[in-house]
């Protein structure tokens, strides 16, 4: 018999993993997750959720008692298409999008900043306006604070696995949410910035994606702010899900996927809201996936 009695920081990142979906789209989301790996720490708690994910197919618990995604464990059941291994070459088709209110409104209060930078330029920030280069926690307070050093870092935040850690510096890494706010950062200039440039220009990076499937979908999250639904594209065929976006008026996001198992295109949707895209695919035969993507080996 599995021992569950010893929870370990991989297994309870699984776990939180499999369970985030429930929430990831509520504003307190981050409090929320790290409430959940709290809570998971205790062994009894952790022991009764193992069983309980493991129970619905959700999670594979090892005779160690390690907990290991499904997605990653070996499993019996696999899709005849995905082992045939060819990439459908059909042209792509567009997806359904929706977009929610929630967008629209985070849209106009982005729009509405926009207009408030480009009067502020002429002047000095306001009194409490925040540096905007990652994790540099300095404000406007006066004149002196242009003259203050500023730690930040020039990456992205990653949340990936439970682990939440800074692109540019991805060997500090922590399971907790506010010891990963309180990183300094990793590199150092003589003063804050307090406006993004007018002229910046839209740059390619990550942003964390996650996935979960039940007996008729798979359903993908990726997580990004302000999505432009006018510069959105969602498209797929039998088996590949291309996506490309840009978000928070200077980034964009691809993604190119080889899918583990075969869609119904127009059954499928997408919609965009404030902080993500939920694109649900409709399986074309139902059945358990052994992975999101198409695995070679």
């Amino acid at each position: 018999m599995a021992d569950l009695t010893s929870p370990g920081n991989e297994s309870i990142a699984v776990l939180t993993q499999a369970i985030r979906p429930l929430f990831a789209d509520a504003a307190d989301s981050a409090v929320r997750e790290a409430s959940l790996e709290k809570y998971l720490g205790n062994p009894v708690a952790f022991k009764s959720t193992a069983e309980l994910l493991a129970s619905v197919g959700l999670v594979a618990v090892d005779a160690t008692g390690a907990v290991t995604a499904v997605s990653q464990a070996s499993s019996g059941s696999t899709n005849d298409d995905t082992e045939a291994g060819a990439r459908c070459t059909d042209p792509l088709e567009d997806i359904k999008v929706a977009v929610l209110a929630s967008l629209k409104t985070a849209l106009k209060k982005q729009e509405n900043q926009v207009l408030v930078e480009a009067e502020a330029r002429n002047g000095p920030p306001k009194v409490g306006t925040q540096c905007v280069r990652n994790n540099c926690s300095n404000t406007y307070e006066n004149e002196e604070s242009t003259t203050k050093g500023c730690r930040y870092c020039p990456g992205e935040p990653v949340f990936h696995e439970g682990y939440k850690y800074w692109s540019c510096c991805d060997k500090r890494k922590t399971f907790d949410f506010e010891e990963f706010l309180a990183f300094p950062g990793c590199e150092q200039t003589d003063s804050c910035k307090w406006f993004k440039d007018e002229t910046d220009v839209v740059e390619q990076k990550q942003c964390r994606f996650d996935w979960f499937q039940t007996p008729g979908d798979v359903v993908v999250s990726i997580f990004a702010k302000c999505i432009d639904p006018d510069q959105t594209t969602i498209q797929a065929n039998a088996n590949t899900l291309k996506v490309k976006f840009v978000y928070e008026r200077t980034s964009t996001f691809e993604l190119d996927l080889h899918l583990g198992g075969n869609v119904v295109v127009d059954k499928s949707s997408a919609t965009l809201m404030s902080t993500k895209v939920d694109i649900k695919l409709k399986k074309a035969d139902g059945g358990h996936w052994s992975g999101l993507e198409f695995n070679k080996e």
